[in-house]
């Protein structure tokens, strides 16, 4: 899980800055063709300054924006494994009670969900264990590195089709 989130921070963090190259190409263009040169200067100057001061609160790995970003998407994505579960369950109990209520459901979904999410919460965020792991993964060599990102890769992919999956789980189960 520590490794799941860790790629998913350097993910985030490797997307936020190309983006940030492909707006600053863009921006030079404009300022080449809309700006004076001494306002041209003092902006970039200015952006300059801005973009340091940023990036340091973005880089923090404890209250980061990278980091927040990374412990969602990894929540988000993370949560397909009992979401499923809970498309398996509600495809069982609308194919015995041919119907549930919304209070039902609420419950079918939420109690998987969440358990999950207190797990990660207590591995992973609690006491803020995951900079130590990061720390440690850092350390490790560019094969260690590519190895885990290929398993992360596939992992996240994985999560995506159960998503998709689990949707047509509740109608197979629920009509066949």
């Amino acid at each position: 899980m520590n490794v799941m989130l860790y790629f998913t921070w350097l993910h985030e963090k490797n997307f936020s800055i190309s983006t940030q190259r492909v707006f600053d190409k863009i921006i030079y263009f404009f300022s080449l063709i809309f700006f004076t040169k001494k306002f041209r200067e003092n902006f970039h100057f200015n952006l300059e300054n801005n973009r340091k001061l940023q990036n340091k609160s973005n880089i923090d790995k404890k209250n980061g924006f990278y980091i927040t970003k990374a412990i969602y998407w990894f929540g988000y994505l993370s949560s397909s494994i009992p979401g499923l579960f809970t498309f398996i369950a509600l495809g069982f109990v609308l194919r015995i009670f041919n119907e549930i209520t919304p209070f039902g459901i609420l419950i079918l979904s939420t109690v998987p969900i969440a358990l999950t999410c207190i797990l990660d919460h207590v591995y992973l965020y609690s006491h803020d264990k995951y900079i130590e792991y990061f720390k440690q993964f850092e350390k490790e060599d560019e094969k260690w590195h590519k190895k885990w990102h290929r398993i992360s890769i596939i992992f996240y992919i994985c999560c995506i089709m159960l998503y998709i999956m689990g949707g047509f789980i509740v109608l197979a189960i629920a009509i066949l």
